[in-house]
């Protein structure tokens, strides 16, 4: 099930954080909020040994999910960000298309993080970005590809990793932000 990320940042705030967030959308500020909560949540500073950033345009996907099952001995938990996340769908959709006389299908990278999420290490939170959908865009093909990546990750994950939604806020929820913000 998809969350709004206003609601997203309330659970992870209250403490309940899962073991995997897939942030699907261009709003920026919920993203750098989501991230700033989950490392306060695992007690991590800037620039600690527990941080962890990756691009699958360069990383593999085998050695994100190499560092994430590993205990990391100079943190206690460890938050990795992965950013162009939508590379995996990509990478499925592709591979199916060149193996269709295989009778046994290839396990896909999908697959491969999916199965990582049947059996999470407890002491690592993966943040998986998709930051090239326009949530908000009244474009179809936009919508489309927005609904299919919701619907292939909602299914591969199982519940096991937040989907969050980072849309613009509304007036009056925005008016809410700014009324915190300017409290603290």
């Amino acid at each position: 099930m998809a969350l709004p990320a206003s609601k997203a940042l309330e659970k992870i705030q209250k403490g309940a954080i899962a073991a995997g967030y897939l942030l699907l959308g261009t709003e920026l500020y919920w993203r750098d909020r989501i991230c700033a909560a989950l490392q306060e949540a695992a007690g991590l500073d800037a620039g600690s040994f527990g941080l962890s950033e990756f691009d699958l345009r360069q990383d593999s996907l085998d050695k994100v999910l190499e560092k994430a099952e590993a205990q990391n001995l100079l943190a206690p938990r460890q938050l990795l960000f992965i950013k162009n996340a939508q590379g995996l769908l990509t990478r499925r959709v592709r591979e199916a298309e060149a193996a269709p006389d295989q009778t046994e299908p290839r396990a896909s990278r999908s697959d491969d993080l999916a199965a990582y999420f049947h059996h999470p290490n407890p002491s690592s939170i993966l943040v998986l970005e998709m930051m090239d959908v326009d949530l908000e865009s009244d474009d179809w093909r936009e919508k489309e590809k927005a609904k299919s990546r919701l619907e292939a990750y909602d299914d591969a994950f199982e519940g096991r990793c937040e989907v969050v939604l980072l849309v613009r806020p509304g007036y009056g929820e925005a008016m809410e932000l700014v009324r915190g913000e300017a409290e603290k």
